[in-house]
């Protein structure tokens, strides 16, 4: 695997993807698919900072291409895997991460502070 070579993000939701995988097979199936592993890993590195439609398109790629590779109706597996991601992609950001933005990251929105300079280049926040 490339995981050393991806950018930070891609790094991360690959591993994502990868462990997501194999955890829902043994779920599921009692065993480990190594196929979907590996389109979970790709899948996850691919789909890193591309928005909703992104996340969607390649989902939907990945989810075809794992259909076919079990001998599955690809157009199935590409359209319940594009339409999951956007789903779970819609809950992710509206329903986790807003809540538990505020939570990990309460100085957020430090862009739009009123900010003074104190001179020599430096700056800081007014109270």
């Amino acid at each position: 695997m490339a995981w050393p070579l991806l950018p930070g993000a891609a790094a991360t939701t690959s591993l994502i993807g990868a462990g997501a995988n194999a955890g829902v097979g043994l779920l599921i199936n009692g065993e480990v698919n190594p196929n979907d592993v590996i389109l979970g890993y790709w899948t996850g590195a691919f789909t890193a900072g591309t928005g909703l439609w992104g996340t969607m398109g390649v989902n939907a790629a990945s989810g075809a291409t794992s259909s076919y590779l079990k001998g599955d109706d690809p157009l199935k597996g590409g359209v319940i895997s594009g339409a999951a991601s956007g789903i779970g992609y819609g809950i992710g950001s509206k329903l986790v991460e807003l809540p538990l933005d505020k939570v990990l990251n309460p100085m957020k929105p430090w862009k739009d502070w009123m900010w003074v300079d104190v001179g020599m280049g430096i700056s800081k926040p007014l109270p």
